[in-house]
C-alpha cells in the first residue's frame, strides 16, 4: 500500500517537525503501529517514520520495543522492525553515524529480548546486531550472542552470529574455535549462503588472533566439493591473515575456480606482491581469460606498486599480449601515478605517438600524461593530436568508447587549464566535423565547456552539434545529451539559444530522457530558464504525448517546488486519467513526490484544495495519502483542517453531527470559499453538497 508512504516522506519537511502538526502525526502512526488489523506493510511503514523519531520520543522506542517482545504478534512483523532499526537505508541522507546512533539508542531497551531463549532465534541475531552498537557496553551480554553459535533452528544463524561477535574483536577470541567448527560442519558445506560464508567472513574481521588456524583453513579449502561462494570467503580470510606463499600457490593452481584465482590476486596485490601477479600474468601458458581476469587487481596495488612500473611499460608495450590485457595494465598505471612514474614519462609519450599501438593503450598513456601535471604538458600537441584522429571502423569507436575519451578531455582542462586553450580552435574543429565519430565530437563541445568564457564564440557550434540528429544516441556520455545539458554552465551566454533548446524539448521523435534532462538544465539557469515552464506545462497537459514523457516532466517540474506550485492541478489530473495501459506504478510516483517536492512551501488554501478533489476521485477506500498530503501543504492550517472533517472521505462515524450557531455560520463561510475556488474541482464540489445541506438543518438559524 502507498497509503502509508506520506508520513515517511513528511518526515523530511524539517519545517514541520517542532509543530502540533508532527505530534498530532506521530499519535496516529503510533495508533497504525499497533492496529495488529491493519495492513503489514502500513504498519512497517509508519514503524520506519517513527523509528527516525525515536531521538526526540522515548515513547516512540517504549512502544516499539514493546511490539518486539510481543510474542503473539506476527514473526515477519517483529523481524521487519528490527531490520528497519538495524538497517537504516531507506534514507540516503542518514550517515552511518546517524544509524548508529538509532541503533545505540534502542539496545539498551532491547536486550532482555537478547537473553530470552523463549524469542526465536531469528530475532535474537537481529536484536543482536543492535546490542554490539554499544561497543565496549555490549561485553556484558557476549555469552547471550556466542550461545546463538550452537543454534540448529536455521541454518544461517550460526554463521550470523560468528559475524556479529566479530566486530567486538578482540572479546570474541575466546570463539573463534566454534566458528571453525562451523566451517568444518561436512552438512553445511553445500549451501551458498550456509553459516559457512559468514564464518569465514568473521575469522577475517578477527584478524592476527585468527593466524594460528591458517593451516586448518587451508585444509578446508582443499575441499574442491565445498561450495565455491564459501571457498572464495575463505581465500579472501587468508588475503587478510596470511602470507603470500600460502595464497600464491592458490593462484598458480589451474584446475582452481577462475573467482578463487582472482580473489587470490587481490590478495596478494593488497600484500604487495606485485611482482608475482606480473610473472603471472605475462605466462603466455595460463588461460587469457583467467590472466585478463586477474589483471584487474594490479589497480589496487598502490604505493607498494611503485616498484614495478618498469615491468607494467614492458608488459604494455608488448604487442604478442592480448589487447584487453595491456588496456588493464594501462589502467593499473593510470590508478597508482605520483613521483615514481615521472622517469618514465618519455616512454609513456613514446606509447600514445605510436599509431601502430592499439587507441585503448593511446588512450590510456594519454591519461596517464594528463594526470602527471607539468611533466605531461610538454605532449599536449600530441594528446590533441590523437583526439583528432577520424575513427572510422565500428571497432576503432566502440573500444575509444570503452576507453571512455570523455575523461580525456574533462582531466586535459582540469589539470592544465589556460595550457589548453591555444589548441581551443582545434577543439573546436573537432566539434565541427561531423565526420568525425559523435562519441568524440561530444568530448570536445565538454572540453570547450569547461574552459569556460573562452568556450563563449563556439556556443552556436554546439547548438549545431545538439540539434544534429544523424547521430541520435540514447546514452548520456559522449553524445549530444550530455552537451546540450552542459551548456548552463556558461551562463547567460546561451540565453539567446534558448529558442533552439525548446525546439528539442518539443520534438517527440526525441528520446524522452535528453528532453526531460535539458528542461530540468534550463530551469537550473535561473528566471531566463523559466521560459521553458509553459512548454513543460503543455506537454503534461498534451494527451497526445506519451505517458511516459508527461510523467517525467511532471517530476521534473515538480521538483522545482514553489515554480510548480500554480501547476498542481495539471499534474494531479495526470494522476486521476491515468490508467493502467499507461503504467499505474508512474502515477504512484508522481503521487508520493509531492510532500518532498513542495515540503518548503506553504501552498494558498485554493493550491491545497486539488488535494482534498483527489482524496474524492480516488477508488480506493479508505485512502488517506491525498488527506494527509492536503494537511501537509497546507502547513496544517486550521481552514483545510476543519474542511477535512466534511470532505475528502473521511472515516465514518468522525463527520460532525452537530454545531452551534457559531461553528455553523464559520463552516457554511469555508464552504462558499471551496466552492468558489472548485470550479474545476467537480469530485469536490460535487462532495460539498450533501455536507452543506446537514449543516443547514443541524444549527438553528437565528
Amino acid at each position: 500500500s502507498f497509503n502509508s508512504v506520506l508520513p515517511l516522506l513528511l518526515l523530511d519537511a524539517t519545517d514541520v517537525k517542532d509543530s502540533k502538526t508532527l505530534a498530532a502525526i506521530v499519535q496516529k502512526m503510533l495508533k497504525t503501529l499497533n492496529d495488529k488489523k491493519q495492513d503489514m506493510n502500513d504498519r512497517a511503514i509508519s514503524a520506519m517514520a517513527l523509528v527516525k523519531l525515536s531521538d526526540s520520543n522515548s515513547v516512540v522506542i517504549q512502544e516499539i520495543v514493546k511490539i518486539l517482545r510481543d510474542t503473539t504478534e506476527d514473526i515477519n512483523f517483529r523481524w521487519v522492525i528490527i531490520s528497519i532499526i538495524n538497517q537504516w537505508n531507506y534514507n540516503t541522507s542518514d550517515s552511518k553515524q546517524q544509524s548508529n546512533a538509532i541503533r545505540r539508542r534502542f539496545a539498551p531497551e532491547v536486550v532482555s529480548i537478547l537473553k530470552d531463549q523463549t524469542q526465536d532465534a531469528s530475532i535474537r541475531i537481529e536484536v543482536a546486531e543492535i546490542v554490539v552498537s554499544l561497543g565496549d557496553r555490549a561485553k556484558p551480554y557476549i555469552p547471550d550472542i556466542a550461545r546463538l553459535l550452537q543454534d540448529s533452528s536455521n541454518l544461517a544463524i550460526p554463521g550470523r552470529a560468528a559475524l556479529v561477535l566479530s566486530t567486538l574483536g578482540d572479546p570474541a577470541k575466546p570463539y573463534i574455535s566454534d566458528m571453525l567448527n562451523i566451517l568444518r560442519d561436512e552438512t553445511l558445506k553445500n549451501y551458498s549462503y550456509s553459516p559457512q560464508k559468514n564464518a569465514a567472513a568473521a575469522l577475517g574481521k578477527l584478524g592476527n588472533a585468527a593466524k594460528p588456524y591458517i593451516p586448518d583453513l587451508l585444509i578446508i579449502l582443499k575441499d574442491k566439493k565445498r561450495y565455491v561462494e564459501i571457498r572464495q570467503e575463505i581465500v579472501s580470510t587468508l588475503g587478510k591473515i596470511g602470507t603470500i606463499p600460502d595464497i600464491l600457490t592458490i593462484l598458480k593452481d589451474k584446475k582452481e575456480d577462475v573467482e578463487v584465482r582472482r580473489i587470490a590476486a587481490s590478495a596478494l596485490a593488497r600484500l604487495g606482491a606485485g611482482s608475482d601477479l606480473l610473472n603471472f600474468i605475462q605466462d603466455k601458458s595460463e588461460d587469457i581469460e583467467v590472466r585478463k581476469r586477474i589483471m584487474i587487481p594490479l589497480e589496487k596495488l598502490g604505493y607498494t606498486g611503485k616498484n614495478f612500473i618498469p615491468n607494467l611499460l614492458t608488459f604494455i608495450q608488448d604487442k604478442q599480449q592480448d589487447i584487453d590485457s595491456r588496456s588493464l595494465a594501462a589502467d593499473a598505471l593510470l590508478r597508482n601515478l605520483g613521483d615514481a612514474t615521472k622517469p618514465y614519462v618519455p616512454t609513456i609519450a613514446n606509447l600514445l605517438k605510436d599509431k601502430s599501438q592499439d587507441r585503448a593503450v593511446r588512450g590510456k598513456a594519454a591519461r596517464v600524461l594528463i594526470n602527471l601535471g607539468d611533466e605531461g604538458k610538454p605532449f599536449i600537441a600530441d594528446i590533441m593530436s590523437f583526439i583528432k584522429e577520424k575513427i572510422s571502423s565500428p571497432s576503432d569507436w566502440e573500444r575509444d568508447f570503452g576507453n571512455n575519451i570523455e575523461f580525456l578531455s574533462n582531466e586535459a582542462s582540469a589539470n592544465w587549464g589556460d595550457a589548453v586553450k591555444p589548441f581551443i580552435q582545434d577543439i573546436a574543429n573537432v566539434l565541427r566535423d561531423k565526420k568525425q565519430n559523435p562519441y568524440v565530437r561530444g568530448p570536445a563541445g565538454y572540453m570547450l565547456i569547461s574552459l569556460g568564457d573562452s568556450a563563449k564564440p563556439y556556443i552556436p557550434d554546439m547548438i549545431d552539434f545538439v540539434q544534429d540528429k544523424t547521430h541520435s544516441d540514447r546514452s548520456t556520455d559522449g553524445g549530444r545529451w550530455g552537451v546540450a545539458s552542459s551548456l548552463t554552465e556558461l551562463g547567460d551566454a546561451i540565453i539567446p539559444f534558448i529558442p533552439n533548446l525548446r525546439t528539442i524539448i518539443n520534438d517527440q521523435t526525441e528520446e524522452s530522457s535528453f528532453r526531460v534532462g535539458l528542461a530540468r538544465s534550463l530551469i537550473d539557469l535561473g528566471d531566463p530558464g523559466k521560459v521553458i515552464i509553459p512548454d513543460m506545462v503543455a506537454i503534461i497537459r498534451d494527451k497526445a504525448q506519451p505517458f511516459e514523457v508527461r510523467s517525467r516532466m511532471s517530476r521534473a517540474l515538480g521538483s522545482f517546488g514553489d515554480v510548480a506550485a500554480p501547476y498542481i492541478p495539471d499534474i494531479l489530473n495526470l494522476i486521476k486519467t491515468t490508467s493502467y495501459n499507461n503504467g499505474i506504478r508512474e502515477a504512484e510516483r508522481l503521487r508520493d513526490m509531492f510532500p518532498l517536492s513542495f515540503s518548503s512551501v506553504k501552498l494558498k488554501f485554493e493550491q491545497v484544495l486539488p488535494f482534498v478533489d483527489m482524496a474524492e476521485s480516488v477508488k480506493q477506500e479508505p485512502d488517506t495519502s491525498w488527506r494527509l498530503t492536503a494537511y501537509v501543504q497546507s502547513n496544517g492550517s486550521d481552514e483545510i483542517k476543519h474542511l477535512l472533517k466534511w470532505v475528502g472521505k473521511p472515516q465514518p462515524g468522525k463527520v460532525p453531527s452537530q454545531l452551534n450557531h457559531e461553528d455553523g455560520v464559520k463552516t457554511l463561510t469555508l464552504f462558499a470559499k471551496t466552492w468558489e475556488f472548485s470550479q474545476n474541482l467537480p469530485d469536490l464540489r460535487r462532495s460539498l453538497i450533501q455536507p452543506i445541506a446537514n449543516v443547514t438543518q443541524m444549527v438553528q438559524w437565528k
